[in-house]
C-alpha cells in the first residue's frame, strides 16, 4: 500500500491528488485525516476474516 510519504497518487492521465490533504468521514460523522496504514490494515483484516472457513 502507498506510504503517507508518497504526496501525489495519479488519478487519471493529466490529474493527480495529493494524499495529505483527504480526509475520511467517519461513520459517527466526524472528519479525520487520511492515514493509509489504517486503510491497508482494515482491508487486510477484512480479505483475511473472509477467508476463514
Amino acid at each position: 500500500m502507498a506510504d503517507n510519504l508518497q504526496v501525489s497518487a495519479k488519478i487519471s492521465e493529466e490529474k493527480s491528488v495529493n494524499i495529505l490533504t483527504l480526509s475520511v468521514v467517519r461513520r459517527d460523522g466526524a472528519i479525520t485525516p487520511f492515514k493509509s496504514n489504517k486503510i491497508s490494515n482494515a482491508i487486510k483484516k477484512s480479505i483475511l476474516s473472509t477467508n476463514k472457513n
